[in-house]
Order: structure tokens, then C-alpha cells, then sequence
């Protein structure tokens, strides 16, 4: 007897977004540094989750073009970190923008909210609030969010409007399903 992982993850999925949220319950969130720190991880696997959970059969190629998205925009704001080195409000590090929780939260906000138009209130919502509370948790300046929120949302729009996808491309077949990385090279 095999497993088949695509009927077995959305279990896991809804299981770990369960921890996932009950752990930031347990959390004690006084200030907006918590709010953003832990909500912009709790939006991303709920991203993730929520194509499995709700799109049936569809669902593990809309996980993996949420996926998508969230690793380009992450990669383009993780560049842009190393390359900027703009200094943290209150803080020593040098690592202020982009912003990779609004980044990221914009990134499953845009996929998820394509996938799903009614829904497009609470992501975009959520993906809000995470951002605003990088700014009043200081923790980020102003642009830092807003760019980190353009980026995602254009990394999660191109993502599940593009024929494959950027990064990871879904190949699901009716004898094995699974995922296709690839990376391009150019000289």
C-alpha cells in the first residue's frame, strides 16, 4: 500500500495551521511587535493550507502556486535586504527593507484571494494588519511595508496568472502527482 502525499497533506496542513494558531492563543500578544511577528507566519501557512483545504482536487496546484509566489517574493526581498542595508528603526541590524513579513503576507493574500474572490477581504485584511503592525511595532519603517507589500502582491498575482508559474511549476498527473523545481541559469 502507497501513500499518496496529496491526500495526506491536507490533514497535516489543517493539523499544523491548529498548533500553528493555538500557539499564538497561548502567546502573550501585548504589543504590535507581536501581533506582527506572529501573524505574518500564521498567514502564510493558513496560504498554504487553505488551497488544500478548500480547492478538492485543484488544490495541491493552487498550494504550489502560493508557494511560488511566496518564494520569489522572498528571494526578490531578501535581495533587496543585502543590497540596501537600510537600518532598523530602533534597532542595529541593517536589515530593515524590505519588509519580508509584509512581503510574504501580501504574497499568500494575493494568491489566496485569486483563488478564492470572496475571501479577498480577510486575506487582504490579515496581509494589512501584519503590516501595520511592522510599522507600529517599529520594527519597519513606512516604505519598507508598502514596498514589501507591492512586491508581494506582484510576486502572487504573476505567480497564479502565469502559465507555470516562476519557480515551481505543478505537474499533476493521474499517476503521481508532484512538484517540479527548477531554476534557469543564464550566462
Amino acid at each position: 500500500m502507497s501513500l499518496n502525499p496529496f491526500r495526506l497533506a491536507p490533514r497535516a496542513l489543517v493539523l499544523a495551521t491548529s498548533i500553528g494558531i493555538a500557539a499564538a492563543g497561548q502567546a502573550q500578544v501585548k504589543t504590535w511587535h507581536d501581533i506582527g511577528e506572529i501573524g505574518g507566519p500564521v498567514l502564510v501557512v493558513a496560504g498554504l493550507g487553505s488551497s488544500l483545504v478548500q480547492d478538492g482536487s485543484a488544490g495541491a496546484g493552487h498550494a504550489a502556486r502560493t508557494l511560488d509566489g511566496l518564494l520569489v517574493s522572498g528571494g526578490f526581498a531578501e535581495l533587496l535586504k543585502v543590497t540596501t542595508r537600510e537600518r532598523r528603526p530602533y534597532g542595529t541590524t541593517f536589515d530593515s527593507f524590505p519588509s519580508e513579513h509584509a512581503t510574504a503576507s501580501f504574497a499568500a493574500a494575493a494568491a489566496q484571494a485569486y483563488y478564492h474572490p470572496r475571501q479577498a477581504i480577510f486575506w487582504y485584511g490579515a496581509a494589512t494588519l501584519v503590516s501595520v503592525a511592522r510599522v507600529a511595532g517599529h520594527d519597519h519603517f513606512i516604505q519598507d511595508v508598502v514596498f514589501g507589500a507591492g512586491l508581494g502582491y506582484a510576486a502572487g498575482q504573476l505567480s497564479v496568472t502565469s502559465r507555470h508559474g516562476w519557480l515551481v511549476a505543478p505537474l499533476i498527473e493521474k499517476s503521481h502527482p508532484g512538484l517540479m523545481v527548477s531554476f534557469t541559469k543564464t550566462f
